[in-house]
C-alpha cells in the first residue's frame, strides 16, 4: 500500500468586512511603521464616507473598504515605490496569507493577531510575499 501521508483538506472560511477592517488597522497603526507610510487615494467627501464607515475607527477614510472608489497608497521608504491597494488587492492579499503564510492567517482566523500579523497581510497585498521583516 503506497503512503498515503500527509493527507491534504481544503476549507472554505468567510471572511467579514469588519475582520479585514481590523487587520488593516493592525497594519496601518504600527505593523508597516518600519517600511512604509499610507495615505488614502480616491475622491470622497466625509458625509459620502457616512454609509461604508459607521461605526468604524471614527470614519476614516482608509477604512471604507466597501466604498465604490475605495483605494489607499502604500509608499515604501526603502525603495521610494507606492502601490495601490484596492479591495481586490485586500482579497488577493488574504488569499495569498492563507496560502503562504498560514500560521498568520491561522492567528487572524482565531482572533489573535496583531501588528506583526496585519504587516504580512499588507505585504501580501503588495508583494504576494513578504519582504521585510
Amino acid at each position: 500500500m503506497a503512503n498515503t501521508f500527509p493527507i491534504s483538506i481544503k476549507t472554505e472560511v468567510s471572511i467579514t468586512k469588519g475582520q479585514i477592517i481590523d487587520l488593516l488597522s493592525c497594519a496601518l497603526e504600527g505593523g508597516i511603521n518600519y517600511w512604509a507610510t499610507y495615505r488614502d487615494a480616491y475622491p470622497h467627501f466625509p458625509e459620502d464616507l457616512i454609509p461604508y464607515t459607521k461605526g468604524v475607527y471614527s470614519g476614516l477614510a482608509v477604512y471604507a473598504i466597501d466604498h465604490p472608489l475605495y483605494s489607499i497608497v502604500i509608499s515604501d521608504i526603502e525603495s521610494n515605490k507606492q502601490y495601490k491597494i484596492d479591495l481586490g488587492k485586500l482579497k488577493e492579499g488574504i488569499e495569498s496569507m492563507a496560502a503562504k503564510f498560514p500560521r498568520h492567517f491561522t492567528k487572524f482566523i482565531q482572533d489573535n493577531y496583531d501588528a506583526e500579523t496585519g504587516d504580512v497581510f499588507i505585504q501580501c497585498c503588495v508583494f504576494g510575499d513578504i519582504i521585510y521583516g
